[in-house]
């Protein structure tokens, strides 16, 4: 059995300079956007790479993306 996750669905991504996590949908993930940390406001790019990690960590998990 497995579960499809909405695009309306939030993963949390931790600040690379604070390690406190931002919470993002799925959706915005998947358009490449600077992210930036809700605590101490460090700006980066999320990578194609980086979604392409979360997305098969996910599916490994047993969750599917819907469309």
């Amino acid at each position: 059995m497995s579960t499809i996750l909405s695009d309306k669905v939030s993963i949390p991504i931790a600040c690379d300079r604070c390690d406190c996590e931002t919470e993002y949908s799925i959706q915005t993930l998947k358009t490449l956007p600077s992210i930036s940390c809700g605590h101490c406001g460090h700006t980066r790019k999320f990578s194609q790479a980086e979604f392409e990690v979360l997305k098969q960590f996910l599916i490994q998990a047993g969750f599917h993306f819907s469309n």
